[in-house]
This record gives structure tokens, sequence and C-alpha cells, in this order.
């Protein structure tokens, strides 16, 4: 069965909505289905099918990225596709791209790479997170999209990779308030049946209770709210302390799902049953969390965990069998 591909406007609403209240679908997107319907757009773009388009496609701080492994894949399929090699060197990571030109006769050479003494100038070396777990692949994943986006624009259309969009800074908005505001406050018109304003008066909002035994705020976060930001951190099993965390029980379900694709994608560890303990142990030590969360985003939250864990035990499977 051929992927299905919607033709019109009309098609591609409707499958977005269908899509936007599958558990198949990215966290991400589940109830979203104009963001599905654009991620599906973008990936036409790209050639991606819908479904890839969803598993690949993130907007991380405003801006439309994919994984750096689908990066790659997206070049890959490239009819000028040559070949690319990587390396580690020490502090410095290379990427080696070759590609025929237009005319066939010959083959570029494009190469990008990426420093530890880059990646301190930019703010990221032993920053929290995979640059401080795993230095040498987000060394070499940067080099990469450098290297893919120099030689295959044509193909990847201005998109970066996931793992370089979130490294960027989030835009903040330092607009000033208009000072104007706070003269100009709400008005109460009383009007006649003619139409003519009788009374025009002034409507001020009652003062909040400042009194801590009413200050349902304050209790509600001292409690440990569902949605209090910073209860949503994210373990470190080795020591006990955060290491990430997430706005809101949502955006903690995201970033544990990132955490957890990552260390199941960890080139360094070759055992797959290692990998399997692995994210075990993340979600063990994140438990008090898990257990917070509602009915509906832990039942998603456990069908992707158990998606991961099937995954890395059919690998090691067929691993073994080989």
């Amino acid at each position: 069965m051929r992927s299905l591909a919607p033709t019109t406007i009309d098609e591609a609403k409707d499958a977005a909505k269908i899509m936007a209240t599958s558990s198949l679908v990215p966290q991400s997107y589940q109830n979203k289905p104009g963001d599905i319907l654009v991620a599906i757009q973008m990936g036409s773009e790209l050639n991606l099918a819908p479904m890839q388009a969803l598993q690949n496609i993130s907007v991380i701080n405003g801006r439309p990225s994919v994984w750096g492994d689908a990066l790659l894949a997206l070049c890959r399929a490239h009819p000028q596709w040559e070949g690319m090699s990587e390396t580690v060197d020490g502090e410095t990571a290379t990427c080696t791209v070759k590609r025929r030109t237009h005319s066939g006769e010959n083959i570029e050479t494009i190469k990008g790479t990426f420093t530890k003494s880059d990646a301190i100038r930019a703010g990221l070396w032993n920053k929290k997170g995979p640059w401080s777990n795993y230095p040498d692949r987000m060394l070499k994943l940067r080099a990469r999209g450098f290297a893919l986006r120099d030689a295959f624009a044509d193909a990847l259309r201005g998109v970066i990779s996931r793992e370089e969009a979130e490294d960027m800074p989030v835009t903040v908005d330092i607009t000033p308030p208009n000072p104007l505001k706070k003269f100009s406050p709400p008005v109460q018109e009383t009007i006649d049946p003619d139409g003519v304003v009788i009374t025009t008066e002034s409507v001020t909002e009652a003062p909040q209770a400042s009194q801590k035994g009413n200050d349902t705020t304050d209790d509600a976060d001292a409690a440990g709210g569902a949605d209090s930001p910073r209860l949503w951190g994210i373990v470190n099993p080795k020591d006990g302390e955060p290491f990430d965390s997430g706005e809101g029980e949502q955006g903690f379900v995201d970033r544990m799902l990132h955490w957890l694709e990552m260390k199941a994608a960890d080139d360094k560890e070759p055992d797959f049953a290692a990998r399997r303990h692995a994210l075990k142990e993340l979600k063990e030590a994140n438990i008090d969390n898990l257990n917070m969360l509602s009915d509906d985003v832990r039942k998603k939250f456990d069908s992707e965990y158990r998606r991961l864990i099937r995954r890395l035990s059919a690998q090691d499977k067929e691993k073994n069998n080989g």
C-alpha cells in the first residue's frame, strides 16, 4: 500500500484532523491539526511522505528543523549525492560531503568543521544536556549540518538540524510596555434605548488578596500544582540532580521523550540491552514527576516508552541472530 498523500486542501485538513487524534503521531502534534497540516506541507517540499514529515520535522525556537539523521537521509536521496565521511579528531569534528556537478563530469568536495573552541565561543561546551553527555557526537552533528547545508542547499531549502535549532537562543520580546495604558482604565457605559450615552464611569478591578491564607497561587505552587514549571525538572539518574526541564507537564514529557530517544540511539553504547537499561534508569529517576501526570498524558508517555523498549529489543535480537 502506498503512502497516503492528500491531493487537495480539504483532504489535507481531514487527514490532519484524524492524525491529531492518533497516539502514533509525536506528542507535540497530538490535538494540533493546524501544526500537522503545516508539517505535511513542509514535508512535501522536502520530498517526505506525510508520516515521515511528522516523525522528523519539529519547530524549535520558532524555526522548522529536522533530526540530524533525517537531514542526512534527505541528502543521500539526492541524485547528485556521491558520499560522505565524518571524523572526530581530538577537539575537531570534520564532515566531508561529495556531490556530482550538474554537468556530471566532476565531483565537488565540501567540508564542514566544528571545534571545541567554536562550541566554547557559542556557549555550548559543558552546557547541561547533550553537550555535556555526548560532546563528540554533538560536535559531529554540528559539522555535519554545516557541510550538508553548504552542499545540498537545494534539497534542504533552508531547513536546519533539530540539534542546531535547540542550541539557538530563545527570542525574547523586549518591547517596553505602553506607559499610557495605566492612565486608560476600561470604562463602563450606560446607554438609553435611543443610543445616547447617559453615564460613563471607570471600572477598576478589585485588588487581589495579598494575605497568605487567601493566595491560592502560592498554595498551588507549594502543593506542587501540575502546571508549576519549577516542578518539572528532569533528573539525572547518576547524581539525582535535574539537568533539563520542561514547562508544564507536556513540556516535561516532550523533553523526557527527547532524552529517551537520544539514549536509545546512542552510538557510543553498542549493547542494545545496556541502552534499554539506561532508558529504565532515566524513567525510574523521574518516576515522581511521571506519577503526577494527568491520565491521558501518562498513557501517551508510556506508549512512546514501550515503543522505544520494543525497538531496542528487536535490534538486540537481530544483532544476536546475526
